[in-house]
């Protein structure tokens, strides 16, 4: 059962990202598209194409700790991003963007200029998606916002259907506040008549859930989601030890990630000092995006990833290997 979840995981994954972008195509995007997919195959270093798709952490703070996240095991800054540094950005880059995700290890929605940025991209004719675990007092009114800021599609986190198996990873979280805040988004979306957010009920597949996915999956249809979706537990499904990878990863020819405190990654889902490229504060994307760090971590995927000649974190990853299962995003 596990294995056909995850392969049509990767279904779904495609699938939503398609749901986005295909409202945001220009013939510039489509051009630039072509240009990263050339840059990437003929393993060219410096590119002059630009990044169809990034991650922004809006924030790092988070009311929840869940294991490997906000537990201490990763450090934090409980800061917020400049919303200047994200406005220059997405100016700088609108003509290409197809879809901007506005959420990473915190919780966007402790933002209290989330549905402006929301907005912001929205005007600039680019895709918005925001990860929530929804397990916050929120008001109809902000909901409303929420709805008619423009955002395309909304993921909640909710890994069980009972307290006690919900709080054993979204430790402090409260379930009942969580199915409050998703049946009146529901209803709030039904009553202005709009189409978006698509709004997904994300389960995370955990050993000690596993009595409660099917449950979960007959919920989500009485709540009337829009999608549901089992999503395998990255931390625990895939082992790093002894693996290197086999294949080139496309997103350093395609993506970043802005952290809250400004610093670009080239890696959507690891921090780590070798996949740091640049500083929103001081350096314009432009620059960043083929900066010598840059090219260096491009040109890395070319060759060798033997640990003895490669130093990047990326040696290690195998969430992008054509044999591992989609996690990200």
């Amino acid at each position: 059962m596990r294995s056909s979840y995850y392969y049509n995981l990767n279904f779904l994954l495609a699938n939503r990202h398609w749901y986005i972008i295909k409202r945001h195509f220009t013939l510039k995007k489509i051009i630039n598209i072509i240009k990263c997919i050339s840059h990437f195959k003929m393993k060219h270093a410096t590119v002059s194409s630009f990044p169809v798709y990034i991650k922004i952490e809006t924030t790092d703070c988070c009311n929840l700790k869940c294991k490997n996240c906000h537990d201490g095991t990763v450090p934090r800054n409980n800061a917020f991003l400049d919303f200047n540094i994200y406005t220059n950005l997405i100016d700088h880059l609108s003509e290409y963007l197809l879809e901007v995700s506005l959420f990473d290890q915190g919780e966007p929605l402790l933002d209290p200029l989330i549905v402006d940025y929301v907005k912001y991209a929205s005007s600039k004719n680019i895709g918005t998606v925001i990860s929530t675990n929804f397990s916050i007092k929120l008001s109809n009114d902000k909901l409303v916002q929420l709805i008619n800021s423009g955002l395309d599609y909304l993921q909640i986190a909710i890994d069980g259907v009972t307290q006690e198996t919900y709080e054993k990873y979204r430790v402090g979280g409260k379930l009942d506040l969580v199915f409050s805040n998703l049946n009146r988004i529901i209803s709030l979306k039904k009553q202005l008549k709009s189409k978006t957010p698509i709004i997904e009920w994300q389960m995370i597949d955990f050993e000690f859930n596993r009595s409660e996915q099917e449950q979960a999956k007959i919920l989500a249809k009485k709540f009337k989601v829009d999608r549901f979706r089992l999503k395998p537990d990255c931390y625990s499904t895939y082992p790093m030890m002894s693996y290197l990878r086999k294949k080139r990863c496309f997103l350093l020819w395609f993506s970043f990630a802005v952290e809250c405190d400004g610093l670009v990654s080239a890696c959507l889902t690891k921090d780590d000092e070798s996949l740091y490229v640049g500083d929103l504060n001081t350096d314009p994307i432009k620059e960043i995006w083929n900066s010598k760090k840059y090219q260096k971590l491009r040109d890395s995927h070319n060759h060798d990833m033997d640990e003895r000649i490669n130093p990047y974190y990326c040696k290690n990853c195998n969430r992008y290997d054509n044999n591992s299962q989609a996690c990200h995003s």
